[in-house]
């Protein structure tokens, strides 16, 4: 994954208007990476999964209430059969006054 994305953070030569966020991405790839997995190790999917939700959970420590990585973390502990009705809050009033509705992290 880390050819994919190797960090969050844009780089110094980026414009901060014009950097795309990559932790949302990296997230929804992992996982579909996961959910192919567990056909052949269950152990590695549950890896991915738990790296999944750390993504999302390191994005919302930057920008909290960010509905993109909040539905991506309920995706991810839904998967890995988790609580996540905190996280359903957090979504409800990030995403309150938002005229189209997401079912990916990223866009």
């Amino acid at each position: 994954m880390s050819l994919i994305c190797t960090s969050t953070r844009p780089s110094p030569s980026q414009q901060p208007g014009l950097a795309l966020p990559c932790a949302e991405h990296l997230g929804s790839v992992i996982p579909k990476r996961a959910r192919a997995l567990t056909v052949c190790s269950p152990a590695l999917a549950g890896a991915a999964l738990l790296k999944a939700e750390r993504v999302y959970r390191d994005e919302l420590t930057d920008h909290p209430l960010n509905g993109w990585s909040l539905l991506g973390l309920h995706n991810a502990l839904s998967a890995q059969g988790k609580k996540h009705d905190e996280i359903d809050a957090d979504f409800s009033t990030a995403w309150s006054a938002a005229d189209v509705w997401i079912n990916e992290s990223w866009f």
